[in-house]
């Protein structure tokens, strides 16, 4: 029995992979050597479909290129898991030729997949460190009558800060609703720490461009 389990989502992928011409196999192969160290979900999906154009199977790569971080595992392993898998889940099983096709592309895609090792390790990093954040900052006016002159309104702004937090272990919809009422004073604080964290980011990443590549996931 396949030690890996392919999410059935993966299997008409996979299966298309085995039918892919020459020309096409060797287009994913091309897109796989040209990305950086570090490249998030969504990117690397939006690159995928620009380039090759099939969402499904960029989801189906970057699921089993994660594997390669776990220790004990080679590019050889998985790829004879993963044909192993599929015998098991496609109706009739795959026969000889099917699975070396399958086995060579997979293994060639591990191969040239291996920068989503830093990916992974990267975004676990993230969910470790802290939770899901969501802000938004809205602008209200709010109009005050002088009792002795109705002519007249005044007029004070609000800002409202509302921030969405989402711990690590929360559940999907399980978001803490925070809200912080904001004077001009306190919006250009609110500034002035993010421009200055983006100065000191800018910063960061000049004076270590020469030991660092900083990823963007």
């Amino acid at each position: 029995m396949a030690s890996i389990k392919i999410p059935q989502t993966h299997v008409p992928s996979l299966e298309s992979l085995i039918d892919l011409s020459q020309d096409n196999i060797k287009k994913i192969y091309d897109f796989l050597k040209d990305q950086p160290d570090g490249i998030g979900f969504y990117k690397f999906i939006e690159s995928f479909e620009k380039r090759i154009g099939d969402k499904k199977l960029a989801a189906a790569i970057y699921s089993f290129g994660q594997l390669l971080e776990y220790k004990d595992v080679t590019p050889e392993s998985i790829s004879s898991d993963i044909v192993d898998s599929m015998s098991e889940l496609v109706d009739g099983g795959l026969d000889d030729e099917q699975k070396g096709i399958l086995r060579d592309r997979v293994f060639n895609i591990l191969s040239f997949s291996k920068f989503l090792v830093v990916s992974n390790k990267a975004q676990k990093l993230i969910e470790d460190m802290n939770a899901t954040v969501d802000t938004n900052i809205s602008t209200d006016v709010r109009i005050l009558f002088n009792e002795s002159d109705f002519t007249r309104r005044t007029a004070l702004l609000l800002h409202k800060l509302s921030i969405r937090f989402k711990s690590k272990n929360g559940n999907k919809d399980d978001f803490d609703l925070n809200t912080f009422h904001l004077d001009n004073n306190d919006l250009i604080e609110l500034k002035s720490q993010i421009e200055s964290a983006l100065t000191e980011e800018e910063n960061i990443r000049t004076l270590n461009k020469d030991i660092f590549y900083f990823i963007e996931l």
